[in-house]
Formats: structure tokens, sequence, C-alpha cells
């Protein structure tokens, strides 16, 4: 596997780790408040969200990449 390669998986990783723990942590929040329920369904919320958000980043980060691209120029 090439490094352009592992840098874009790592990528999408770090991409769909940050988006996951601060969505289903706001949400969760505002559902619950700050409390122990808040936590669980927090990680609850994460567990589920994290590979979902990955498979998404996955799958339309490149098509999107190069939308940029070409509006960048």
């Amino acid at each position: 596997m090439s490094k352009e390669i592992r840098v874009k998986i790592l990528t999408g990783v770090f991409i769909s780790l940050v988006m996951s723990v601060c969505f289903s942590g706001v949400f969760t929040f505002l559902r619950f408040g700050w409390s122990a329920e808040w936590l669980k369904m927090w990680a609850m919320g994460f567990s589920m969200g994290w590979p979902i958000a990955f498979i998404s980043v996955a799958i339309i980060g490149e098509p999107l990449n190069r939308l940029a691209r070409k509006l960048v120029g």
C-alpha cells in the first residue's frame, strides 16, 4: 500500500473520529444534559456513529476532494 493511500485512510479515520465525537457529544448533551446518563449515551452514540462516519468519508471523500480542487481551480 502506497504512502498516499495510507495518508488518505488515516485522514479519514481522524476526520470521522473528530466528527463522531463532536456530533454524538453535542446531540446527546442536548437530549440528556450533563449527567451520567449523558456519558453512557454519548459512548453508545459514538460507537454506532464512528463506523458510519468512516464509511461515509471513505465513500464520498475522494469525490468531494475532486470537487474542491475544481472549484479552487
